[in-house]
C-alpha cells in the first residue's frame, strides 16, 4: 500500500549537509544523480528540485544522501508523463515560479524554481540555488521572478520567430 508519502521524490523532514568524512565509494551516487540530473532536464520536471538538492553533495556524500538518491529513483509518480497537443487554439505561454529564503543551511542561499508552460504543456523548468545571498523573502521571490520571465521572454521571441500566434492578453 502506497502512501502520499512514499510517492514524492523528496522527504521534507530530512535536511541534507555536507558529510564532513571522505565519500563512501561503495555508493555509485554521482553515477546515479548524474543519470537522474539527464532525466530532470529532459523529461521530469517533478524530480527537478530533489535532483538538484543531491548534486550539491557530489564530492561529499554518506549514506543519507545515497537513500536520498535511492527515493527519487522509487518515487511513485513515474508512470504519470507530459503529454503535449497539436492543437493550436489558446496557446498560453504562462510561467510559475517560486523560491525559498536561506534554505541551503551551508551558504544560506535560496533555491529558485520555475516552470513555463505553452497551453497545458510544459516547455521549460528549472530549479537552482540563487547566485547572490537574498536579504527577505521578498528578495528571493524577486530573483524568482526574474528568471523565469527571462525564460518567458526568450520563448516568446522565439514563438514570434516561427510566425506561431499565442494569446497572451495579460502582459502584452
Amino acid at each position: 500500500m502506497r502512501t502520499e508519502f512514499s510517492l514524492t521524490p523528496g522527504d521534507t523532514n530530512v535536511k541534507l549537509i555536507s558529510s564532513l568524512e571522505p565519500p563512501d565509494t561503495k555508493y555509485p551516487y554521482q553515477e546515479a544523480v548524474g543519470a537522474l540530473l539527464y532525466l530532470s532536464i529532459i523529461s521530469r520536471p517533478d524530480i527537478t528540485y530533489q535532483v538538484n538538492k543531491s548534486s550539491q553533495f557530489n564530492c561529499c556524500y554518506n549514506e543519507q544522501h545515497w537513500k536520498s538518491v535511492k527515493r527519487i529513483f522509487l518515487k511513485g509518480t513515474i508512470d504519470i508523463g507530459i503529454t503535449y497537443s497539436s492543437s493550436p487554439e489558446n496557446l498560453q505561454l504562462i510561467g510559475y515560479c517560486d523560491a525559498d529564503h536561506a534554505g541551503d543551511l551551508v551558504s544560506r542561499k535560496s533555491t529558485s524554481g520555475f516552470v513555463v508552460t505553452l497551453g497545458d504543456s510544459p516547455v521549460s523548468w528549472s530549479s537552482k540555488l540563487q547566485k547572490s545571498v537574498a536579504l527577505s523573502t521578498t528578495e528571493a521571490e524577486y530573483m524568482a521572478i526574474a528568471d523565469c520571465t527571462k525564460d518567458i521572454l526568450w520563448y516568446q521571441q522565439l514563438l514570434k520567430d516561427l510566425k506561431v500566434s499565442i494569446t497572451n492578453e495579460n502582459y502584452e
